[in-house]
């Protein structure tokens, strides 16, 4: 639910100034089907993106600009930027697509070799530790395995978390918080959305 929200809320973001209503209810639309399909890559890659941030962000981000190039109107582009231009590919089929295209390449490459700096940054001042915790930890939990408790009562969900080794995240599965190990219920019980992750 929340994906939703977010990958909505990313999608409309560069288009909300110069696209009328219904290209924007167009590039919601699109941008459902894509972070489907950028979660079921992300998932099934086993990628270590807990926020969701490939499809969320990355496509979203990259639809958005590319959106302007679509359906940006000219009347509106004159009255918020002040550019002239003939606008968006279904008002004349001029170049604007063709720029947002090279802008949204340009943003992903600068935001791939920031984060590689940062990475290497990172990496250099640490020494020898990991950008990443153990798998053991993982699973044990980052609660308990580095700060030596539970989460704060107001922060877990009645004491289920999800099961690592099902990728679709789907399956709610309990710990006893006490002893530290994983229980699975008798009967395991399936999340009603489950069939949205197939599409």
């Amino acid at each position: 639910f929340l994906v939703g929200i977010r990958s909505g809320l990313v999608a409309s973001s560069a288009i909300a100034a110069v696209v009328e209503p219904w290209g924007g209810f167009v590039t919601g639309v699109i941008m459902a089907i894509l972070v489907q399909l950028g979660l079921l890559v992300s998932r099934g890659l086993r990628l270590d993106d807990p926020a969701d941030s490939l499809a969320v962000h990355c496509l979203g981000g990259f639809w958005s600009v590319i959106c302007v190039g679509l359906w940006a109107k000219p009347e509106l582009l004159q009255e918020v930027y002040g550019v002239t231009s003939s606008g968006g590919l279904v008002y004349s089929g001029g170049p604007l697509i063709g720029m947002q295209a090279i802008g949204a390449a340009v943003i992903f490459c600068w935001g791939l070799v920031n984060a590689a700096i940062l990475c290497i940054l990172t990496k250099f001042f640490l020494g020898a530790a990991p950008l990443r915790v153990s798998s053991e930890a993982e699973s044990t939990g980052l609660d308990r395995a580095r700060h030596g408790g539970p989460a704060p009562e107001d922060l877990r969900t009645s004491g289920q978390a999800t099961d690592p080794d099902n990728m679709n995240g789907l399956v709610p599965i309990e710990y006893d918080l006490s002893a530290g190990s994983k229980v699975i219920p008798s009967t395991p019980r399936r999340n009603p959305f489950s069939g949205l992750n197939k599409l």
